[in-house]
């Protein structure tokens, strides 16, 4: 079963509204198949704290 969930159109919506929702993050991606490794729609954005740093702490923002 690998099949697309969200038109290009919704896909485009949900994310401005991540985009908005969490203005820090960034670098988002987003998978639109269910397979083995998602259940369904999937979006994650990083978070980079003190950027400046030589090893800058990141966080990741995962949702299904």
């Amino acid at each position: 079963m690998n099949e697309n969930l969200l038109t290009e159109s919704d896909i485009q919506q949900v994310m401005e509204r991540v985009k908005i929702a969490f203005p820090f993050f960034t670098d988002w991606e987003y998978n639109n198949k269910k397979n083995e490794e998602y259940f369904g729609f999937s979006v994650w954005g990083e978070l980079v704290i003190n950027p400046e740093e030589i090893m800058p702490r990141r966080f990741l923002l995962h949702s299904i």
